[in-house]
């Protein structure tokens, strides 16, 4: 059996090509030498790597925004917001065009009728109403943040009727706020946060929590009818309007009549 020899190639190349082969053939690859278009950038943003070295690295564009993340940020917002004791800006959605840089955006005549009425529309005025170490459990049984202001201030829902382009109901709105302003010392508002429930949740809420409110404060100032009267606006925030409906109004009206008769009689107690 015969073996065939294996020919050198390098024997039969002429002399001035071995050299050449042989540098081809010891020469690194091209990663090796040559550093990549992304690694030239490391190099020159070295100085900038090193200072944001540990830091936290923004998630991708592409990544979808998930509702822990937004929900974690919405927290975030509402702790700085409350630092200073402030209820937050509430605007529904069908006005919020009409906030331009934290101010209304609306026509002469609307001005004319908030600058004579000396009403405010800016829900942010008012202040977190502590209630008293013994009552302080409403806060979670009814889900609910209150918060009080020696001023007027307007329902939020009642912004869209005041467009700069008119709406009908303003006028008629105009001739019920000047009527409170005669009649009605104390005006309360209910906010509701969720709109995951039907209407007939929302009214049924509001109603039996403002009759008990209504009812209690009577009772209270029966008993004591030399105090002055509170002027200005409660503003009660309802975060789950099921939780309220299903809780017993009775002691939300106590507690509440409660404190506006602590705040009559001057005491003060800390959020």
């Amino acid at each position: 059996m015969l073996i065939a020899r294996a020919p050198l190639c390098l024997r039969l190349l002429p002399k001035p090509l071995a050299p050449l082969c042989c540098s081809y053939s010891t020469a690194p690859t091209y990663n090796q030498t040559q550093p990549s278009r992304n690694a030239r950038i490391q190099r020159r943003d070295g100085s900038i790597a090193q200072k944001a070295k540990g830091t936290h690295q923004p998630q991708s564009s592409k990544e979808p925004f998930s509702r822990n993340a937004a929900r974690q940020m919405n927290e975030k917002t509402r702790r700085l917001n409350d630092r200073d004791g402030s209820m937050r800006r509430y605007v529904p959605l069908d006005a919020q065009k009409l906030i331009v840089g934290g101010e209304l955006r609306t026509n002469p005549d609307v001005w004319e009728f908030l600058q004579d009425t000396n009403i405010q529309w800016d829900t942010s005025r008012a202040k977190r109403l502590p209630l008293s170490p013994q009552n302080r459990h409403i806060y979670h049984t009814f889900a609910c943040n209150i918060s009080f202001s020696d001023e007027y201030i307007m329902s939020p829902y009642h912004l869209n009727r005041f467009l700069p382009w008119g709406h009908p109901l303003r006028e008629r709105l105009k001739c019920i706020y000047r009527d409170k302003l005669e009649n009605e010392p104390l005006w309360v508002h209910f906010i509701m946060k969720r709109a995951d429930t039907s209407s007939i949740v929302h009214s049924v809420a509001r109603r039996r929590l403002s009759w008990w409110f209504w009812s209690q404060l009577e009772e209270l100032e029966r008993k004591e009818p030399n105090l002055s009267r509170l002027k200005g606006t409660i503003f009660v925030e309802l975060n789950d309007l099921r939780k309220a409906a299903r809780a017993p109004a009775v002691q939300f009206g106590k507690a509440m009549a409660e404190a506006v008769m602590d705040m009559r009689r001057g005491k003060n107690y800390s959020s």
